[in-house]
Formats: C-alpha cells, sequence, structure tokens
C-alpha cells in the first residue's frame, strides 16, 4: 500500500498523478492471477483485458528482460506467503490521474483541480470508492487537502 507521487514530467506523460502497489497476497483482496498473465503483465507492462498500462512506477520494462526462470521463483514466492486477513488485506484504490485541464479527464463527472493537478469529482459513497488519497465529500471524489498526509505512511 505505499503511494507513489510521479514528478511533474513523469506525471504529464503518464497521465498519473500518484499510484498505490498493490496487494499482490491479501487473502480476500490480494492480486492473485495465473501464472501466464502474471508474465504477461510483467514483460508487456498491461493489465488483461484492456485495462490500460501498468501504473508508474512499476519497472516492467526490468522485469521484461529477466529470465523465465527468475519470473516464475517470484510468481512461486507470491503463491507461497501466508495470506493476510483482516485490517492486512487491504484494498488498494485506483490511480489518482494527472491533468493541466479539463481536456485530461475523461471520466463521467471528472474535472480537473488545476490546484492538485488531477481528475476529481468522479461520484462516490465512500474515500475507497475514489483513487489513492482522494475522499468522498458530498457523492463525489475530491483532492486530498495535503498530499503529504497521503504520502506520509502510504495507505
Amino acid at each position: 500500500g505505499r503511494v507513489f507521487p510521479a514528478p511533474p514530467p513523469i506525471a504529464a506523460a503518464s497521465g498519473i498523478a500518484r499510484a498505490a502497489s498493490k496487494n499482490l497476497t491479501g487473502a480476500v483482496n490480494g492480486h492473485r492471477m495465473p501464472l501466464e498473465t502474471f508474465l504477461t503483465v510483467l514483460t508487456e507492462g498491461t493489465h488483461l483485458g484492456g485495462a490500460g498500462p501498468i501504473a508508474w512506477p512499476m519497472p516492467w520494462m526490468i522485469y521484461r528482460n529477466m529470465s523465465l526462470e527468475d519470473l516464475t521463483a517470484i510468481y512461486t514466492y507470491l503463491e507461497l506467503v501466508p495470506r493476510p486477513t483482516g485490517v492486512h488485506d487491504k484494498i488498494i484504490p485506483a490511480k489518482a490521474k494527472w491533468c493541466a485541464s479539463n481536456a485530461n479527464c475523461t471520466a463521467a463527472g471528472e474535472t480537473c483541480n488545476t490546484t492538485a493537478g488531477e481528475c476529481v469529482g468522479t461520484a462516490c459513497v465512500t474515500d475507497a470508492d475514489c483513487p489513492i488519497c482522494q475522499t468522498c465529500e458530498t457523492g463525489a471524489c475530491a483532492a486530498p487537502l495535503a498530499t503529504s498526509t497521503c504520502l506520509s505512511g502510504g495507505i
């Protein structure tokens, strides 16, 4: 659940203001996948099913150069790690999208909060419905008042 703010040049190029590491081992909320999917994600840098590219800073460009044996060993390790439950089995929110103007925000109801440099305004019921570090305020996701609070301890 560590939060990664994208430096300005990377944010503009990738369209990502902030992302968080995925929960790979949770018993319920873990991001489990078959070996073939794992290998595709780490060597091509995209999620399967058209869900788009892996969020920055995942270094898939480095993983794609690893041997099949090494990638399979990483997968095997992740499959054998004890599966945490309860508060240690976290839901990881989606990445916060970077923007310079409303044209960069494409989801229904989104606008660009130019102060924070991220898209806000998607419909929500709780904070968990919002991108990483955003909060649900009166039914719409809002940028955090201070990103340093979000970044200090992860999620």
